[in-house]
């Protein structure tokens, strides 16, 4: 059993007994549920953890089914002993790097799914419907386990925040959901361990993609409210970057149906590739008050 030092552990049996063990000391227990490689976003996550729970697992699983048939798991590297000291610097306890029969017992082929058919088909969900019901899927699988009081997310991937936000309220369970802002390169690019796969000419080109949702931010900001107008609008800035857009939306962000002329809070979504790297990218928008409020 741990005594304040920071371990990584393999085996999920290991991990709930730890767990029972900091909550007879009255720890609290936040969980961040990764594919691995740690990167900056990640770290953010895991100093949030700190300030929400006592005690901090950050587990690290290539999840199979939230990767798609063209996808190679080994584009997600498994956690290293770099990664262990870097989420033990910014405040975790316990690394979890799972196998496949420990999340799966019965297999990976069938079995229960969690999914919520509304939010899970749209946007990402459009043309990789396997990945929302595979997120869902393991993250109640280790909540389910570890029974965390808080849960934590970036907001870079708002729609699985969302998707995830919905399961924990229709089940009943009591887990709190906490979203962290996005992190970002110094241009503007969302932090992401797919970043590491663009060339230095694709690396210069997609920082576009945070340049066009910002200037659509700034445009809603405004009042501008031809939805379909903003949308061509940043699929045409995209295009002439030298990106391949898949698509540009406007969402309530609390529930992400299309934006209508009273939404008071937006999300603005993007997703397009860029070689062989599929980027996305997501910012929140709220109007400017009117002068004087």
């Amino acid at each position: 059993m741990l005594s304040g030092q920071f371990a990584t552990v393999s085996r999920l049996t290991k991990v709930t007994e730890q767990i029972t063990a900091w909550r007879a000391e009255g720890h609290s227990v936040a969980l961040i549920s990764t594919l691995g490689a740690v990167h900056r976003g990640h770290l953010a996550l895991v100093k949030t953890a700190g300030r929400e729970a006592e005690r901090v697992i950050v587990c690290a699983y290539r999840n199979p089914l939230q990767l798609g048939p063209d996808e190679r798991a080994d584009r997600h590297p498994r956690a290293t002993e770099k990664d262990a000291e870097a989420i033990a610097a910014a405040g975790g306890h316990l690394l979890f790097t799972p196998a496949d029969f420990d999340i799966f017992p019965g297999g990976t082929e069938g079995g229960t799914r969690v999914d919520v058919p509304d939010l899970s088909s749209i946007l990402c969900g459009t043309n990789r419907p396997w990945l929302f019901p595979g997120i869902a899927t393991v993250t109640m699988k280790l909540v389910g386990a570890m029974q965390p009081q808080v849960l934590v997310v970036g907001e870079r991937d708002y729609q699985q925040y969302v998707i995830l936000r919905r399961v924990l309220t229709d089940l009943l369970l009591p887990t709190r959901l906490v979203a962290v802002p996005t992190i970002r390169e110094h241009d503007g690019l969302a932090v992401s361990t797919m970043n590491r796969q663009l060339s230095v000419r694709e690396r210069n080109i997609a920082s576009r993609l945070y340049e066009m949702l910002s200037a659509i931010r700034r445009r809603l900001q405004k009042g501008e409210r031809d939805y379909a107008v903003l949308t061509d609008f940043g699929m045409k800035i995209l295009e002439r970057a030298g990106l391949t857009p898949e698509y540009v939306s406007i969402r309530q962000a609390v529930d992400l149906a299309p934006a209508r002329a009273d939404t008071a809070r937006f999300a603005v979504f993007a997703a397009a590739k860029l070689g062989a790297v599929r980027l996305t990218d997501t910012v929140l928008v709220k109007p400017d008050p009117p002068p004087g409020a």
